[in-house]
């Protein structure tokens, strides 16, 4: 029974754990402001998608966002282009 609680209060850690990072990156980052894909602002995951699905197109993908978006972009996690 003690096991299931700490479960429970694992996943609710987590959870919240998780939408702190969303608030963060999306919210109250000082490169929050840029514009650019917010899902390549949360994770690295959508540069790794383009990298490995389609066999390197990230650097275009960059290239096609620069078009949409502006001069300046939010394209990494932790940087801007």
């Amino acid at each position: 029974m003690l096991a299931n609680v700490y479960a429970v209060a694992g996943a609710i850690a987590t959870v919240l754990w998780l939408i702190g990072i969303v608030v963060y990156r999306l919210l109250l980052h000082p490169l929050a402001k840029f514009p650019g894909r917010k899902l390549a602002a949360l994770t690295t995951w959508y540069e790794g998608y383009y990298d490995i699905v389609h066999k390197g197109r990230y650097l275009w993908q960059i290239e096609e966002m620069h078009k949409k978006y502006g001069e300046f972009i939010l394209c990494l996690v932790k940087g801007a282009s």
